[in-house]
């Protein structure tokens, strides 16, 4: 028999959420759910929300489960795990409870319990969107906080069904702590131009080569470049980090933190950059933070290509949707001054380059400092 009840998910493409509808349209038959583009998605969201509910102690679950989206085509689904709560409860005996009024979040494993998913925070922000309250796993409910204060939370499907949707305070589920390193540039010895000028250039965010043979303090100097950019951070840039590094599956330590990126030369333009199918790159997840990239001149022609124009407009285009990745960061990479590394340094060590291979890799290097707004050298420092 058809069924009016409408119960309601989200997925995200992007950083952006989007509303799911889902419903019971037959009451009869195997258990299946349409709507997903995959068969194996639809598969493993079948086996987890049917083992979830016999573990409950309900019955079979059968029937057709329709799942629609009107802004968001199945295919750019990023996840699909935060769909089972409500499968579940579409499937179960839609007379026993009233959580329909609300948006369900929280992939369930076998046993029932409820698993923190990513992307919550965009999540939430469709609930608010919608004037809905949101239900959520414990470990998701900090992240929903931040959009709304109508949340609660359910620690497993049984909970949910034998207590309703109401839950302990808030304030037994606190956000997970992470170990943030207490540095200042004062610490470092030496380099004093090179300090300078990351202190001139942080105030407009104005990209940085620093030059310099091993051991100059190059990398040292950059791990504290964020302690010079401004502690206050806005209500906006607080939102648009925590959304960034909730869709990433990422716990973001505290309201007045900023990241710190640094990738390793062998990423790929799609590790880089990010965009491709929503996925967020090291470009993102330095927005409002920074982005350092060491041994730059090692890095791949292709990614850093890429990079430019990301730089200048502080965002990254997604195929197939009209809302960008945010990703203003603050650029700050190092390179060697020659291809050994000991040019200008020979008080330390000789230079073993041949002249071939010192004016391939000038060249290399004058085409990156194109791009930089300030370069400046590092000296090792000699107390």
């Amino acid at each position: 028999m058809p069924t009016d009840r409408i119960f309601y998910g989200t997925v995200s493409y992007g950083i952006a959420g989007h509303l799911v509808t889902v419903r019971r349209v037959h009451s009869t038959g195997s258990f299946r759910i349409e709507g997903f583009q995959h068969d194996r998605r639809q598969h493993a969201t079948r086996v987890r929300v049917r083992s979830a509910i016999l573990r409950a102690g309900r019955p079979e679950p059968r029937g057709t489960i329709l799942l629609t989206c009107p802004t968001l085509p199945a295919e750019r689904w990023s996840s699909a795990t935060s769909l089972d709560l409500p499968i579940a409860l579409a499937a179960l005996d839609h007379d026993e409870f009233r959580v329909e009024k609300a948006i369900c979040i929280g992939e369930l494993d076998f046993s029932g319990e409820l698993r923190a998913v990513r992307a919550a925070l965009p999540f939430a922000q469709v609930a608010l969107r919608e004037q809905l309250p949101i239900i959520c796993p414990p470990g998701n409910a900090s992240e929903c906080l931040l959009a709304t204060q109508h949340v609660w939370v359910s620690r497993s499907l049984t909970d949910l069904l034998t207590v309703g949707s109401w839950a302990p305070p808030l304030e037994a589920y606190p956000e997970p702590g992470v170990h943030v390193e207490d540095l200042s540039l004062d610490e470092v010895r030496g380099s004093e131009a090179a300090k300078t000028a990351l202190r001139k250039a942080a105030h407009g965010r104005k990209s940085i080569l620093l030059l310099g043979p091993p051991g100059s303090g190059k990398t040292m100097l950059a791990r504290r470049a964020t302690t010079l950019l401004p502690r206050t951070v806005t209500q906006t840039e607080r939102l648009a980090i925590a959304t960034v590094y909730s869709t990433a599956g990422l716990h973001k330590p505290g309201p007045a933190w900023r990241p710190f990126r640094a990738p390793h030369h062998t990423a790929s333009s799609a590790a880089l950059i990010g965009g491709l199918r929503g996925h967020l790159g090291e470009a993102s997840l330095a927005h409002g933070g920074v982005l350092f990239l060491d041994e730059i001149t090692e890095f791949a022609r292709a990614p850093l290509e890429s990079l430019w124009p990301v730089q200048r407009d502080h965002c990254v285009p997604i195929l197939h949707s009209d809302d960008p990745l945010p990703a203003d960061f603050w650029l700050i990479a190092a390179a060697d001054p020659c291809s050994c590394g000991w040019r200008g340094a020979e008080d330390i060590q000789r230079c073993r380059c041949s002249s071939n291979a010192s004016a391939s890799y000038q060249r290399r290097l004058d085409e990156i400092k194109k791009h930089f707004d300030v370069v400046v050298e590092t000296e090792s420092y000699r107390p």
